[in-house]
């Protein structure tokens, strides 16, 4: 089984179920038990940077959305969808695995709107905390929210 686990990591399931003479649904299920106890042992407490990507699994729009610890490069998270829950997702994926939201310092993603929305509700919710330390936050909200170019001068 650890060669089939092996050649899985680099290469479709069909074409290892080809090479070693078994049926793709049998490795499928090898893989999910695998990857299945793998997560459930999984430490984030380290995770500090995370990039985040949307990858459509089949073609009627379906999508899966990731998120990556950057520095060691491995997938953290992992959920059916592309919208602002995924994020709130994977919050509750980090704090079951020893890490916290709170304790990501980088966030790489693309522009989606689903993305954006909550990462700015994230960053508004840091900035209410964080006023009450420093008063020159205080009407900063918008600030942070809106795109630079946007902004007046003052």
């Amino acid at each position: 089984m650890a060669l089939v686990v092996t050649l899985v990591s680099e290469m479709p399931v069909l074409a290892v179920a080809r090479f070693v003479g078994e049926h793709d649904t049998r490795l499928w299920r090898v893989v999910k038990h695998y990857v299945g106890e793998a997560g459930a042992e999984a430490n984030h407490s380290e995770v500090r940077s995370v990039g985040v990507d949307e990858k459509a699994c089949r073609r009627g729009h379906d999508y899966v959305t990731l998120f990556a610890d950057l520095d060691r490069g491995r997938l953290v998270y992992a959920t059916e969808g592309r919208s602002l829950g995924v994020l709130g997702e994977f919050r509750e994926g980090l704090k079951a695995h020893g890490g916290r939201g709170e304790q990501i310092e980088e966030l790489c993603m693309d522009m989606s709107l689903a993305y954006l929305e909550g990462t700015c509700e994230a960053v508004d919710a840091v900035r209410r905390q964080e006023q009450k330390k420093r008063p020159e936050l205080k009407r900063t909200r918008w600030m942070w929210l809106w795109n630079p170019e946007r902004l007046c001068p003052r």
